[in-house]
């Protein structure tokens, strides 16, 4: 029950999650993902902020795996904290440091040797690895 009004839910999915995010501001993502899982032909009505988190929480509740809480601690000062697992900014970070990684050593071997992106790439990364062993830091 939200606002006077007793709303079901289905679980999002990664269509969901595409479709709020391509259809607005990333202030309004939270709003617009609630409002693709609420279940029924009827438009979504208006909900407070309190109906909204009490709807978002009934549905992380349904899947608790779906937040991952990680507890940290400051090994020096013990100062303790919860925080979030993110995969997707973990999964992002991962690939850009991937990308940067592979650029740095396409233009190391491209001012070595001269070779063109394109020829570089069509190495494997075992055999890209081996040329940059012989090129000087």
């Amino acid at each position: 029950d939200a606002d006077g009004v007793r709303l079901s839910f289905r679980m999002p999915c990664s269509a969901d999650l595409q479709a709020a995010l391509a259809s607005g501001p990333a202030d309004d993502f939270g709003d617009r993902l609630l409002w693709r899982c609420v279940n029924g032909d009827e438009a979504m009505p208006a909900l407070s902020a309190a109906a909204a988190d009490r709807l978002a929480a009934a549905i992380e509740a349904a899947d608790p795996l779906s937040v991952i809480w990680i507890d940290l601690a400051c090994a020096a000062c013990r100062h303790a904290w919860r925080s979030v697992l993110d995969i997707a900014v973990l999964l992002w970070q991962e690939l850009d440091r991937w990308a940067s990684a592979t650029l740095n050593e396409i233009s190391k071997l491209a001012r070595a040797y001269g070779w063109g992106e394109a020829e570089i790439l069509a190495m494997t990364p075992g055999r890209r690895r081996r040329y940059l062993e012989m090129v000087a830091p």
